[in-house]
């Protein structure tokens, strides 16, 4: 009785050391957090790998990298509102170009008038007063000549004036409609950093609602 019962208890006894019962629920329920755990007589447990993860650091250089191409995009707006300072600049320079072509319009109508009035009093005197209205008829041509330079110059400078606008309101016009697509996308991009969040908020709280039921678990080994 005594040899069969001593036989019958060590039988036991390895079975229950061999016995991996218990283990089974805690390797199923952490089947995604790697994690090495001594278990009965110094067995040591392997639970399965858990799917890698960015670090924070690769997470922290990809957000920088998507805030330097939201600032480039940023500088497109700005680049709108030069474009738009320019064509004001332009729109004033045109005006005043045309203000200084009637001026010139003006000065050219009152010499042919003035010459008109010398022309007529040249043919009624003579002796000085001859020789004075030859120089003022003179003095005339020469100013005629001169406005007529200057407003040869004022038209090519009113023609580049006028293409730089056109180009000008071209590219407010381009810069703009950027903008209103870059203002959409940044819109969308909210939207999905905020549906981010959230995922990653969900998938902290599973992380943590196992990490409290694996504790309970390994507590219970």
């Amino acid at each position: 009785m005594t040899r069969a019962s001593t036989l019958d208890f060590r039988r036991k006894t390895q079975g229950q050391n061999n016995w991996s019962g218990p283990l089974r629920p805690v390797n199923v329920i952490r089947n995604k957090f790697p994690t090495y755990k001594n278990g009965l007589n110094g067995i040591v447990i392997k639970f399965a790998d858990e799917p890698e993860m960015p670090s924070l650091k690769e997470s922290v250089a990809k957000e920088t990298a998507d805030l330097l191409d939201r600032r480039q995009r940023l500088s497109v707006r700005e680049l709108a509102m030069k474009f738009e300072k320019g064509l004001s600049t332009a729109t004033l320079l045109s005006n005043e170009v045309k203000c200084k072509q009637v001026a010139l319009l003006e000065r050219d109508i009152l010499l042919k008038n003035l010459k008109s009035v010398l022309e007529s009093l040249r043919g009624q005197v003579a002796g000085k007063y001859k020789d004075e209205i030859e120089e003022s008829v003179s003095m005339v041509d020469i100013l005629a000549v001169q406005l007529s330079k200057r407003e040869n110059e004022l038209l090519q400078q009113k023609t580049e004036v006028t293409r730089i606008a056109t180009s000008l309101k071209l590219a407010s016009e381009d810069a703009r409609r950027i903008v209103d697509e870059e203002r959409t996308n940044a819109r969308t991009e909210i939207e999905n950093a905020r549906a981010a969040v959230q995922r990653v908020q969900k998938v902290l709280k599973e992380k943590e609602n196992s990490s409290q039921r694996i504790g309970k678990q390994v507590n219970y080994i």
